[in-house]
C-alpha cells in the first residue's frame, strides 16, 4: 500500500500549533482513514457519562462514539439501543464497535470457533443490517484484544472467525472498516500468530491502560506501519492513575500517552474511556478517569484537543472530505518514494509498465488478469478470481480449490498470473512487494516466445514456506531457443536474504541493458551477469505457481496465501545515438 506523509493545515477553525508539536501523519489509503488527522473518540460509558465528557470539553465533541456487543445474542435490539445513544450527539458522529466472541473476563467462555463455523450468522447478519441502517461509518474491532489471556482466544480459530465476520460485513455491504485489535503483551511474533492477514484487515488497533503499556505499544505501531495499516488506539484509560492527582496524574499517564500519539505518524484515531472505574468492585483499583473531576487534567486535555492534529465531530461533509486525498494537501513520504533507477543515466518513465494499483480493479489497458498463453504449472491452475486490486495493492492468491471442467493435470490448487500487454526491451523495473507464506511461488519475471526466439529473465522466484528454501531468492536467466540454439539452458543465482522475506515489503528491481543484467534488492546490487543473449522484447509477469518437483506442493493449511505488490515502476534509458532501441513496444 502506498502511504503518504501529510502536511496538516487548519481544520474546522481550530488554532494552529507549532510544527514541532506533532509529526505529519502517514496516509495508507485504508477504508475510512482520515488523510491528515487523528480521529478523537470516546465511549464505553452510559449516555450521561458521554454527555458529561462532551460538556467538559466544550467545543471538542468526539468524532467517534465507542460501544460494544457480542457476536451472539445481539441482533437488532443492540442497534436500536445504539441509535438512541447516537441521538445525544448534536453533530455527525461515527461508531467504533468492539465485537467480542467470549464471556467478558471468563476465558473458558470463548466461542470464536462457533463464529468461524457460522453458528451465529443469523444474529450477526441481523446486527449488521441494523448497523447499515444507521447510515454512519463504523469501525469494527472484531474479537478485540485478541491476544489477551482474559479472552481465551485460540490463534487459528480466532483468525478464521475474524475472516468469517469480515466476509459477512462485506456481503452485507456495511460501510465499515475491519479493525484487528491487540494489547501490548508478550513478543511481537506471538501477537502476530493471531493476525488474520492483510486482505482481511483495514486498520490495526492497540488498547492502552497501564502507564507501561504506552511504551510497549510502540512495537505493534511500528509493525502496523510496515504492513501499510493505520493504527487506532481502540480503548484507553489511565489505569491505576486516574485524574484526581491533577498535574501528577497528567505527568504519569496523559503526557506520555499524547506524546505517543503526536510522535507516531501511523496513529489515526484514539478512543478515551471517561469513567469512574473505582465505583465498580472488579475495577476498584483502576481509579476515576472522568476528566471533569479535575480541572488541571481537564484544562491540559482541552489544550491537547485544540491542536489541529485532532479531528472532532462536525458535519457529514467535513468527515467525508477528511477521507479525501483531493481535499487534503500531501507530499510523498520518503520511504514509499521507492529506490528508483541508478544515477548516471537519463531515465524516462514507461507508463505502460508503471502502476500504483489504486482503485478497485486491474487496469485492463495495461494488464491481463491471467496468462493468455499458459494455463499454469500443473497442478495449479491460473484463475482470474485469484487476481484482485484493493487497498492500493495488487494481490495474487493461491488457494486449495478444484474448479469444474479443468483441463487434465489441473486439480487441488488454483494460483494467479498477471501479464503485461506491452513488450519492453531494456530498462529499470522496480516493484515493492511481500511474497506469500506458502510453497506456491511468488515470482516477478519477463519472457516472450516466438517461433524464432524464446528467452526469459526471472527477477525473483521465492518459496515462502519450508526450511529448505527459507529466505532464498532465485534469480535466473533462460534461453529456450534462438536462431542458432534449440536446446534449453539457464543460469541461476541463489541469493540468501539477511531478513525474513515473507514478513515485510521489500523493493526488488531489475536493471537490463545490452551489456549487463543486474538484480537489485532494497537499493543494492545482489547479482550481476553479462548480457549475452537477452536482447528480445519481453512481457512483464507477476505470478504464483506450484512446483511439485522443486519447492514441493503447498501445504493445504498454509492456503489461501497472497503475494501482494504495492507498486511497479518502470523506466527506460533515454534513447541516444549509442542506445537507440530501448523502451516499450506494443
Amino acid at each position: 500500500m502506498k502511504y503518504w506523509s501529510v502536511c496538516v493545515l487548519l481544520f474546522v477553525g481550530l488554532p494552529l500549533a507549532r510544527s514541532e508539536d506533532f509529526v505529519p501523519r502517514h496516509y495508507y489509503q485504508a477504508k475510512l482513514e482520515p488523510v491528515a488527522h487523528v480521529l478523537h473518540g470516546a465511549g464505553q460509558c452510559d449516555a450521561q457519562d458521554v454527555e458529561d465528557y462532551r460538556k467538559a470539553l466544550q467545543s471538542y465533541d468526539p468524532a467517534i462514539f465507542m460501544d460494544y456487543c457480542g457476536a451472539r445474542g445481539t441482533g437488532k435490539g443492540f442497534t436500536d439501543g445504539l441509535k438512541k445513544k447516537l441521538g445525544v450527539f448534536p453533530k455527525y458522529t461515527t461508531v467504533q464497535l468492539g465485537l467480542c466472541m467470549t464471556n467478558d473476563g471468563k476465558p473458558d467462555g470463548h466461542y470464536e470457533h462457533d463464529v468461524a463455523a457460522g453458528k451465529h450468522d443469523a444474529e450477526l447478519i441481523e446486527m449488521l443490517q441494523g448497523l447499515k441502517a444507521l447510515d454512519v461509518p463504523i469501525y469494527i474491532r472484531i474479537g478485540y484484544e485478541c491476544n489477551g489471556y482474559w479472552n481465551g482466544y485460540k490463534p487459528e480459530e480466532y483468525k478464521k472467525a475474524f475472516q468469517h465476520v469480515t466476509k459477512l460485513i462485506r456481503e452485507q455491504k456495511v460501510n465499515a472498516a475491519t479493525v484487528w485489535c491487540t494489547v501490548p503483551l508478550g513478543k511481537i511474533e506471538d501477537v502476530m500468530k493471531y493476525y488474520p492477514g492483510d486482505e482481511w484487515v483495514d486498520w490495526w488497533a492497540v488498547d492502552i491502560f497501564r502507564s507501561p503499556d504506552i511504551a510497549k505499544s510502540k512495537q505493534i505501531i511500528e509493525e502496523a506501519h510496515k504492513r501499510g495499516k493505520p493504527m487506532m488506539i481502540g480503548e484507553s484509560t489511565p489505569h491505576s492513575v486516574g485524574v484526581l492527582d491533577g498535574q501528577a496524574s497528567w505527568n504519569k499517564w496523559f503526557d506520555p500517552y499524547f506524546k505517543l500519539i503526536r510522535t507516531s505518524p501511523g496513529i489515526k484515531a484514539f478512543c478515551y474511556i471517561n469513567w469512574n472505574w473505582a465505583k465498580y468492585l472488579q475495577w476498584k483499583n483502576w481509579g476515576d478517569a472522568r476528566l471533569q473531576e479535575n480541572s488541571v487534567v481537564l484544562d491540559l486535555y482541552r489544550k491537547e484537543m485544540s491542536l489541529p492534529l485532532y479531528q472532532h465531530a462536525s458535519t457529514q461533509k467535513t468527515f467525508e472530505d477528511s477521507l479525501s486525498a483531493k481535499v487534503n494537501p500531501m507530499t510523498p513520504n520518503k520511504p514509499d518514494a521507492g529506490v528508483g533507477p541508478p544515477p548516471g543515466t537519463e531515465w524516462t518513465p514507461i507508463p505502460e509498465l508503471t502502476d500504483e494499483f489504486d482503485g478497485d480493479k486491474l487496469d485492463q489497458a495495461k494488464w491481463h488478469d491471467h496468462n493468455p498463453g499458459w494455463l499454469g504449472r500443473e497442478p495449479g491452475y491460473f484463475s482470474k478470481n485469484n487476481v484482485a486490486v484493493s487497498d492500493g495493492k495488487l494481490h495474487l492468491t493461491a488457494r486449495v480449490e478444484t474448479l469444474p471442467d479443468l483441463p487434465k493435470g489441473f486439480h487441488t490448487f488454483t494460483t494467479a498470473a498477471v501479464k503485461s500487454k506491452a513488450l519492453v526491451k531494456y530498462g529499470y523495473f522496480e516493484i515493492k512487494c511481500r511474497p506469500m507464506k506458502s510453497k506456491a511461488s511468488s515470482a516477478f519475471w519477463f519472457y516472450q516466445e516466438t517461433k524464432q526466439e524464446w528467452t526469459e529473465i526471472d527477477v525473483f522466484e521465492i518459496c515462502g514456506a519450508g526450511d529448505k528454501f527459507k529466505n532464498k531468492v532465485f534469480m535466473s536467466v533462460h534461453v529456450f531457443r534462438t536462431p542458432t540454439e534449440k536446446k534449453h539452458w539457464q543460469k541461476t543465482k541463489e541469493w540468501k536474504a539477511p531478513f525474513n522475506l515473507v514478513d515485510d515489503y521489500r523493493v526488488y528491481a531489475l536493471e537490463w541493458n545490452k551489456d549487463v543484467i543486474k538484480w537489485w534488492v532494497d537499493g543494492k546490487v545482489v547479482h550481476e551477469l553479462k548480457n549475452t543473449h537477452w536482447h528480445q522484447p519481453l512481457h512483464m509477469n507477476f505470478d504464483s505457481e506450484t512446483f511439485p518437483d522443486w519447492f514441493g506442493l503447498p501445504d493445504k493449511e498454509t492456503l489461501p496465501s497472497t503475494f501482494s505488490i504495492e507498486y511497479v515502476r518502470s523506466w527506460t534509458a533515454t534513447p541516444t545515438p549509442k542506445n537507440p532501441d530501448s523502451g516499450p513496444s506494443k
